[in-house]
């Protein structure tokens, strides 16, 4: 065998050794990509959208409930980026039933958790608020309870996370025996009822799970003047 010989042969073998890795990898990415596409078919006739974080307002007010979406991100947007902490949330929300909609996650990351999600809550709300209270200038405060669930029952159009916001008023009003349920825009938010009343129980037995929010709102007359909203809200949540 001549040198030329030799020379092809080798590139010959490094050819074919190069062309069946080649399609070793465009096998595996293309199996990758089908089971993906497969698995977001299965999310979307399921409804379940894990990686979405949902913030929702429950308004209970003359004797009607209304809930409205304050906004809905990817998970990851609200836990900074950190992979680690989007799949124990993601875990701790697969987790939850339809009679416990509430997510429990690991004491190591719970707090950290809750604290993002507040931060994402207060950017939401204008900041001028704590500057008026500051200087002493006109202002309405309100505290607010949060929670994280992810509530499983078929009536409920989609699964994912959502972070339960209520005054804390309103709440604790829902553990007195004279409480009423409220009328409801839709009669799927029966479900929301029943996941609030459980917030309520829970929030008095162990309020360490939770976290409050005290919002700070500046008026343009005295805060004993101003009258409480009554205008119909638009958008109800989804």
């Amino acid at each position: 065998m001549n040198v030329f010989e030799q020379f092809y042969g080798a590139i010959h073998e490094l050819v074919l050794d190069h062309w069946a890795k080649a399609l070793v990898t465009l096998g595996v990415m293309i199996l990758m990509a089908l089971w993906g596409g497969y698995r977001a078919w299965v999310d979307l006739r399921n409804r379940t959208f894990y990686r979405r974080f949902h913030f929702s307002l429950n308004i209970l007010r003359d004797g009607k409930l209304r809930i409205r979406t304050l906004d809905e991100m990817d998970a990851g947007e609200v836990v900074l980026q950190n992979s680690a902490a989007v799949n124990a949330l993601i875990k701790a929300a697969k987790q939850t039933t339809i009679d416990d909609p509430f997510i429990r996650l690991p004491e190591s990351i719970h707090w950290i958790v809750l604290n993002c999600a507040l931060n994402e809550l207060a950017s939401l709300i204008p900041s001028t608020g704590l500057f008026h209270f500051d200087l002493g200038l006109p202002t309405v405060q309100e505290k607010y309870v949060l929670a994280l669930t992810c509530e499983k029952d078929p009536d409920v159009r989609t699964r994912k996370v959502r972070m339960m916001i209520v005054r804390k008023q309103t709440l604790l009003s829902m553990l007195g025996s004279e409480f009423q349920d409220p009328i409801l825009e839709s009669q799927n938010h029966s479900v929301r009822v029943r996941t609030l009343k459980k917030m309520a129980v829970l929030y008095r037995d162990r309020p360490e799970q939770f976290l409050e929010y005290e919002v700070a709102l500046a008026v343009s007359a005295p805060a004993s003047s101003v009258e409480p909203a009554s205008a119909e809200l638009d958008a109800v949540a989804s």
